[in-house]
């Protein structure tokens, strides 16, 4: 791996990081190929940074490479999956997922997350942002606002479920 370092507006990515965010990008997609055959029947990649939070073109939240949406899109043009589940269930919104099937009726994106009417990173993901053009009603904002009192817990998870 060359040394290189990256500074975006807010983010910057020392040598050292490229590494590690390299094989956090990688893993999933080492799942696509095998599941999608069928062999194995499933496969889960526990991963850190997420990815959800990098746009096509910009780091941020922490995060350089969207690690679902780059192994989604391997699924659609490498081995033609038609329908594709995006469940994202972390507290923040998953902005750079969101935009990158807003407008896909092939991905329904599902995300569970605290909203705080916008106030709450990224800021994004309201319960209106429902998808463009063919991609409407496959975006799903569970947007939950009350910050943490009460706390969001089981039984807020459990009802959206």
């Amino acid at each position: 791996m060359p040394h290189v370092s990256v500074t975006h507006t807010h983010l910057s990515v020392p040598p050292m990081s490229l590494c590690p965010t390299h094989v956090s990008v990688s893993h999933p997609c080492l799942c696509v190929p095998p599941v999608s055959l069928s062999v194995p029947q499933n496969g889960f990649a526990v991963i850190r940074p997420p990815g959800h939070h990098a746009e096509e073109s910009t780091a941020m939240g922490f995060c350089f490479f969207n690690s679902v949406a780059i192994s989604a899109k391997l699924l659609q043009q490498r081995l033609s999956v038609g329908r594709i589940l995006i469940v994202d269930w972390d507290i923040h919104h998953g902005n750079g997922t969101q935009q990158a099937f807003y407008s896909d009726p092939h991905v329904l994106y599902i995300s569970l997350h605290r909203y705080d009417d916008g106030n709450f990173f990224p800021g994004s993901g309201a319960p209106e942002e429902v998808g463009s053009g063919l991609g409407v009603g496959y975006n799903i904002n569970i947007a939950w606002t009350g910050g943490v009192d009460p706390p969001i817990g089981d039984v807020e998870y459990l009802t959206a479920f």
